[in-house]
């Protein structure tokens, strides 16, 4: 049915759920059919309460379903599942989004070239940011600032755009329910920093043929806490980063070679061992760069916990990194 689906994913979201659904409340949706779902997974504070009160008096239909399976990849499987319009649009529990989102969503989604679509998002607070975070690589940790600079591009060829905020048609994962795609990775569980879910499903997405694309025309607000904008926090997400770009390879390596892009040395990226030394060669170089003085600290800490990370996650699970390629290669059979 042609519409939007507005999916939340939420866990123990009662302190910022309010003011979210109080920016979709203001949307000029005019004639558009739009609904909004919220997956409960397994919050145990009173994030549904809040949210149905918060939702009170609305016209625009709301439902609340429950997803006990722990992982942010289940939840929004749940969401699509129970969606009943064609296009899906995740908007987290602490995005805030323009009065014209459903409007710019739908009306983009009439191109039918565009399958997958992302923006930028901009960082909202109510207190000072550290000045770590005035650096463009550590706002990307935290799905914040542009990713690309254009007014609307076709980034297929990159195929990573922020989950907050992507919109993408339903049958995407109808068509990967069908082949009985599996994600290998599960996303946040709780208050558990993981990562690579958002990657994973544009990346699967661009196997099967569908195109991604990333817009600045249009942008969120990413509601963030002081206490979620620590060091310590950009930390633990970069040591989810790294993990979760070891079982992103396989859908890389399938996209190269599909394409008949695959050079020599990226064949060899099938090996766990030459990820594990090219990741190891690339840590000891930044070393020596911040030996000369070339990478100041901050930066260097935070580039080398992505790499050990990796290197840690692909020596201890080779079986899985083995598996993950026969896994990824039955997307494109």
């Amino acid at each position: 049915m042609e519409g939007i689906s507005i999916l939340i994913c939420c866990y123990n979201s009662e302190d910022k759920i309010g003011l979210t659904l109080q920016h979709l409340s203001l949307q000029k949706s005019g004639n558009i059919p739009w609904e909004i779902i919220l997956i409960n997974n397994n919050s145990t504070d009173n994030t549904a309460k809040v949210a149905q009160k918060a939702w009170k008096g609305q016209t625009t239909p709301f439902r609340i379903i429950d997803e006990p399976r722990a992982g942010l990849s289940f939840a929004r499987t749940t969401g699509v599942e129970a969606a009943q319009y064609d296009i899906i649009s995740f908007v987290d529990d602490d995005n805030l989004v323009p009065e014209n989102w459903i409007e710019y969503q739908f009306n983009t989604f009439q191109k039918p070239q565009i399958d997958i679509l992302g923006c930028t998002s901009v960082g909202y607070f109510n207190f000072t940011p550290p000045d770590w975070y005035k650096k463009e690589i550590h706002q990307l940790a935290f799905a914040t600032g542009p990713i690309h600079t254009d007014k609307l591009k076709n980034i297929t060829q990159d195929g990573l755009v922020y989950g907050a905020g992507m919109t993408l048609r339903k049958k995407i994962y109808s068509n990967l329910k069908a082949l009985n795609w599996q994600p290998l990775l599960t996303g946040r569980i709780g208050n558990k920093q993981a990562g690579g879910e958002d990657s994973e499903l544009t990346l699967a997405a661009r196997l099967l043929g569908y195109s991604v694309y990333y817009s600045n025309e249009i942008k969120t607000q990413h509601n963030i806490s002081e206490n979620r904008l620590t060091w310590e926090r950009l930390k633990n997400v970069t040591r989810g980063f790294g993990s979760a770009d070891v079982f992103l390879t396989p859908y890389n390596y399938y996209y190269l070679e599909k394409n008949n892009l695959l050079s020599f040395f990226q064949s060899l990226r099938k090996f766990w061992w030459f990820n594990y030394f090219g990741k190891k060669g690339s840590l000891a170089l930044w070393t020596i760069r911040h030996q000369l003085g070339q990478i100041d600290k901050e930066d260097f800490e935070i580039l080398s916990i992505r790499l050990q990370s990796f290197c840690d996650t692909i020596r201890t699970e080779k079986s899985r990194f083995k598996e993950s390629f026969h896994h990824v290669k039955e997307l494109i059979k």
